[in-house]
């Protein structure tokens, strides 16, 4: 459900949005919203409101609060989906997923499935053509870590669980994404996987009025590694790219990670 009126209090827009999973359609407010504006999203609330000497940004919700002041004229700002590694920064910047059902692939095979992924918010400020900057990085979940392999070298990976589907799944876009993956079996062996680990570093997602995805592969090399990587192409037409807080700037290595402990 979504609502967008003028105040007529100093001229702010007024935005609030809640998911509704009997209204699959209707449209997350991602932008773009002139200043100053005021939006509650699913409970969490934030605001841009003319001060002074600039606009006062305010984000809160029911565990915490943030203020900042922002010496900024004319501008807009917009919402958009980011890798999932924000919060609590710092920590990880791996996604382990784990499937619901294991998943078993013949030999020399390749399947393709669809699964849900966790999500994080920017709140992009706009000035002119080509100036943006990332005003805030705010999550609708309560994240949850995991470790992938041993104690002394393993990854601490951001962790997700999710259910495997052969289609695009309805989700709420503030808070999940949608991955699709194709799995290559390479082995001459039939493979069970049960979970995917996946690098932030050049993580793609592209998102539109409904549904923010991804695309991956996963290459079974042998009984125990595995490769992913991410492909950087929209799942839809139409889709926009979404902007990019883990960019390597390593050519050839978008997002490549080799599972050396098991899948």
């Amino acid at each position: 459900m979504s609502e967008s009126k003028d105040t007529g209090f100093d001229n702010v827009e007024s935005i609030i949005w809640q998911y509704q999973p009997s209204q699959p359609l209707s449209t997350p407010p991602w932008g773009p919203h002139q200043l100053p504006v005021k939006m509650v999203l699913d409970g969490l609330s934030l605001s841009l409101e003319k001060g002074d000497t600039g606009y006062y940004y305010r984000r809160e919700d029911q565990s915490s609060s943030v203020e900042k002041l922002v010496r900024a004229g004319k501008g807009e700002i917009y919402l958009c989906p980011v890798e999932p590694f924000h919060q609590p920064e710092g920590v990880s910047r791996h996604l382990l997923l784990e499937f619901e059902q294991p998943v078993l692939i013949e030999p020399r095979k390749s399947i393709k499935i669809y699964l849900t992924a966790p999500l994080e918010i920017a709140v992009v400020l706009t000035l002119k053509r080509n100036d943006e900057t990332v005003l805030d990085l705010l999550s609708f979940l309560k994240p949850k870590l995991t470790l992938y392999g041993s104690i002394k070298t393993g990854l601490v990976c951001r962790y997700w669980k999710s259910n495997i589907y052969d289609a695009v799944p309805q989700v709420n876009p503030l808070r999940e994404g949608v991955m699709q993956l194709s799995i290559n079996n390479n082995g001459n062996r039939w493979a069970e996987i049960k979970q995917a680990v996946f690098s932030a570093q050049d993580m793609k997602i592209y998102y539109n009025t409904q549904l923010s995805a991804m695309q991956a592969i996963m290459r079974i090399n042998s009984e125990l590694t595995a490769e992913t990587t991410f492909i950087d192409k929209p799942l839809m037409a139409g889709m926009n790219k979404a902007t990019e807080q883990f960019s390597s700037k390593l050519p050839g290595l978008a997002g490549r990670l080799v599972m050396e402990d098991g899948y």
